[in-house]
């Protein structure tokens, strides 16, 4: 082995050069232009709600007046119904209907009883 030291070679590292910064000119924008900006921006916010909001309000009440076509349609049923009812009821009621259900099904009136009745006790007497 050989008494000679190994050394070993020093490296000294730069620093990294900073980025440099640019700096560029430039304009602020007008107010003028921001507020033609932003005014745009709202017109076009309302607009689009008051498009909306005419819309939904033309389709409800386009569903009302179909609803209300329903309603006078299921009216006159009801009416013509009702007619149809009071005709039947009317000729259940008749007094010959009555009559002639009685009849039919054996029934006497107590007056025709009572006089058959009158009729036979002078029969016998």
């Amino acid at each position: 082995m050989s008494a000679v030291p190994v050394q070993k070679p020093i490296i000294v590292t730069r620093p990294k050069p900073r980025p440099q910064l640019r700096v560029e000119q430039g304009i602020k924008p007008a107010a003028a232009s921001k507020v033609l900006s932003r005014s745009v921006l709202f017109g076009v916010l309302t607009l689009s709600f008051f498009f909306s909001s005419s819309l939904a309000g033309q389709v409800m009440v386009e569903k009302s007046r179909r609803e209300g076509m329903r309603a006078v349609q299921r009216a006159k049923d009801a009416t013509k119904e009702e007619s149809l009812l009071r005709d039947e009821v009317q000729s259940m009621t008749r007094a010959s209907a009555i009559d002639a259900w009685a009849v039919g099904n054996g029934f006497v009136a107590p007056e025709a009883l009572a006089a058959e009745a009158n009729s036979n006790a002078q029969a016998v007497h």
